[in-house]
């Protein structure tokens, strides 16, 4: 009941948009197409997910444009006093356009977890996640980013994190 009151107003949200979006064919042009790599770092804060303190966490997201959204790929690792957790993640990434450098960013997808913590066998499980974030551009290419990714499974977390984007091809940073 409770995912649908958060996935429900999100979808909505994509549908209206891509309702409003005019489609002038089925040609894909250069400009709908691309990709950005994301490197972060930022903390990891575990709620019934087996961990008992706030982890250090970097990573990088690969994305792959077409036409409006995005596929994200994700690898996230941390390590702190015996504790050691990998995620992949696989997902979609929808930005909105606010401003003429400023965009949010919409996350929705899977994970799979490796935990090894301390009292306890190491672990692999799947899980999913949901999460929003900011984009600005600082040149052409390179764009400051900000997400915060909700993790469901195992128990909930919350990873914020903060880097830089760069956009490789013709995609400017600034173009949702």
């Amino acid at each position: 009941m409770s995912l649908g009151l958060i996935l429900g107003p999100l979808l909505c949200a994509v549908q209206t948009h891509a309702q409003a979006s005019s489609d002038a064919g089925s040609t894909i042009t250069a400009a709908e197409m691309g990709s950005t790599l994301f490197i972060h770092t930022g903390p990891f804060l575990a709620a019934r997910a087996g961990l008992r303190e706030q982890l250090p966490m970097f990573g990088g997201n690969y994305s792959f444009k077409f036409r409006e959204t995005w596929l994200d790929t994700g690898v996230y690792l941390s390590e702190l006093n015996d504790t050691r957790l990998a995620t992949v993640s696989l997902g979609f990434r929808h930005n909105f356009s606010v401003d003429k450098d400023l965009n949010t960013i919409m996350l929705l997808g899977g994970d799979w977890w490796y935990i090894d913590a301390p009292r306890a066998s190491p672990r692999m499980t799947f899980g999913m996640h949901i999460g929003g974030g900011v984009s600005y551009a600082l040149s052409g290419k390179l764009a400051f980013r900000t997400d915060s990714k909700i993790n469901i499974g195992p128990g909930f977390s919350l990873y914020i994190g903060l880097g830089l984007e760069y956009y490789f091809d013709d995609t400017a940073a600034a173009a949702p």
